[in-house]
């Protein structure tokens, strides 16, 4: 124990005039049906937090409801303790919240002037040990934790002089600010690392990022002669795999005349589009792909194990997700592979819920995709990597918006997404611009690594500056401090001369009184918990 401190119970340091610790109104008294969109804000344990208290989780009454519940009303420098759900957490009252409600599941705590600062309270029922270690031997409760008014009442503080209060308190917001300020900037990098993506992606786009090794390399072939052979490639595959469905059937054709069913996709319009590189030209995903199919466009019957079935939430730009998909027996993955089968190579294109995210299947394992997912076969003169840098480029992607059709159900229809416009660059260009935005794409991912391991490492300190406050150890101590001891004596004197007490459960009596008949006042027949501290008076050392 530093020197000048003590031990009290928070009993020790209430109120001596008033109720010092009030649960919020339950059951007949604030349900459901009081709730309304605007009026007296009546805050929940959502709307503690660290930052302070905030709206966004409080619920509203109306004044004639807030005036039945006048008892309830807080004040400026009220502590608000979370009693269940997270218990322990603590947020003080501000001057703009005077006159608000509280529900049941919070208290509501008043401390006497001049004993323990509600900023260094609040500090402490955060950081200290010590509370960490009452509050889980005290918790009780069948389904959820919770901690009663009379439990409260007895939690154990450390007590420091009044003097190093105010200067434990100025250190700790002076460092808590700091800290702010450095999670910030580190909560600000992962938007920053995608803005930063997808402008490496719009580069690529336009050809700014291969535009010195295209002056290193003019004599490639122009992407243009690499078109035509991919229409042709595109018209041929067409042909082998209708000419495989056909003798799967028993049927062999006996003339040519069904290659006249084939389609040729519609070309890019570039009168309208922006110029690019010389060597490059215009396409469209229908060129690319020789197959473009979905999964089926019913829910199917689901699985405890087997076939992973994935839906648009699985696909995303850095991989697939098979941690969190459904399944489907081998039986059914059979019936819906004979009209898609996702293939290594493959990509793997969102078309329903978040439309317009890519990505190569680059997994050598047995899955297959529901409606909202599109499987593109592409013709080998597309580089598939290459492709799905383009679709996810911020143009393909704001293309992918307005085709997307829908309001509750939104979807990317397979025949307008083949109508997406993109470069296409020659081959060894594709290769080029691919392992460069790879590179710098793992960088930025590593920095994102760096970024949230010092978010982690952020949040150790301030635990540790915390622990190291409430050791004694924060902020110098002066001899000349009045000893905490003195101030909890004085705090005792006055309640004694105002001929009151505030027993275990909060309640107030007079000497003459008998004490009130055991039982807690938060949870109606139930008696308190009683754990070895509660059965201690309070202690005090200087």
């Amino acid at each position: 124990m530093p020197a000048g401190w003590c031990t009290a119970r928070v009993a020790d340091l209430a109120r001596p005039d008033e109720q010092p610790v009030l649960t919020g109104p339950f059951g007949t008294n604030l349900g459901r049906e009081d709730f309304v969109n605007k009026g007296t804000p009546v805050l929940t344990i959502g709307c503690l937090t660290d930052s302070g208290v905030c709206l966004d989780k409080a619920n509203y009454v109306i004044p004639d409801k807030a005036k039945d519940l006048d008892r309830y009303r807080l004040r400026e420098g009220d502590i608000l303790f979370s009693r269940m759900a997270s218990v322990g957490r603590a947020s003080i009252v501000p001057r703009a919240l005077n006159g608000s409600l509280f529900n049941y599941h919070i208290m509501r705590l008043r401390l006497a002037d001049a004993t323990y600062m509600p900023q260094l309270f609040m500090y402490y029922v955060r950081g200290a040990s010590i509370v960490r270690d009452y509050l889980d031997e005290v918790n009780h409760g069948a389904t959820r934790d919770g901690v009663n008014t009379a439990q409260l009442l007895d939690m154990p503080v450390l007590l420091p002089p009044a003097a190093e209060q105010r200067r434990i308190v100025a250190k700790l917001e002076d460092l808590t600010t700091k800290s702010r300020r450095a999670k910030e900037a580190l909560d600000a990098i992962p938007a920053l690392l995608e803005r930063f993506r997808q402008s490496v992606l719009a580069a690529a786009f336009r050809g700014d990022l291969t535009a010195d090794w295209r002056e290193k390399n003019p004599d490639v072939e122009p992407a243009e002669e690499l078109l035509k052979r991919i229409r042709a490639e595109r018209r041929r595959r067409w042909e082998e795999a209708e000419l495989a469905k056909m003798r799967a059937k028993g049927k062999v054709p006996g003339d040519d005349r069904w290659k006249e069913r084939y389609k040729e996709p519609e070309p890019a319009d570039a009168s309208e589009l922006p110029e690019l590189p010389e060597g490059w030209c215009w396409t469209t995903l229908g060129e690319l792909a020789w197959s473009v199919k979905d999964g089926p466009h019913y829910s199917p019957k689901y699985e405890d194990s087997g076939v992973p079935f994935l839906s648009g939430g699985n696909i995303r730009p850095e991989g697939i997700d098979f941690k969190n998909v459904k399944y489907i027996s081998e039986k059914l993955h059979a019936e819906l592979a004979e009209r898609c089968l996702p293939e290594i190579g493959d990509i793997l294109y969102t078309k329903g819920g978040t439309t317009g995210i890519a990505r190569v299947n680059t997994y050598d394992r047995i899955f297959n995709v529901w409606v909202h997912v599109a499987v593109l076969k592409l013709v080998s003169g597309a580089r598939p990597f290459f492709v799905q840098h383009m679709l996810n480029s911020p143009a393909c992607y704001a293309e992918s918006q307005v085709l997307t059709h829908g309001v509750g159900n939104q979807d990317l229809g397979l025949t307008r997404m083949v109508n997406i416009a993109l470069p296409l660059a020659p081959v060894a260009e594709q290769d080029r611009c691919v392992e460069r935005i790879d590179a710098i794409i793992s960088r930025s991912r590593a920095l994102a690594e760096v970024a949230g391991r010092a978010t982690e490492l952020a949040n150790g300190i301030d635990r540790a500056i915390l622990a190291k406050a409430f050791r004694g150890e924060l902020v110098p101590q002066d001899p000349n401090d009045e000893p905490a001891s003195v101030l909890l004596e004085r705090l005792r004197a006055e309640r004694e001369q105002n001929g009151k007490t505030t027993n275990g459960a909060g309640h107030r009596r007079t000497a003459a009184s008998p004490p009130p008949a055991p039982s807690d006042p938060t949870v109606p027949g139930r008696k308190p918990h009683a754990s070895r501290r509660s059965q201690a008076p309070a202690r005090s050392r200087g």
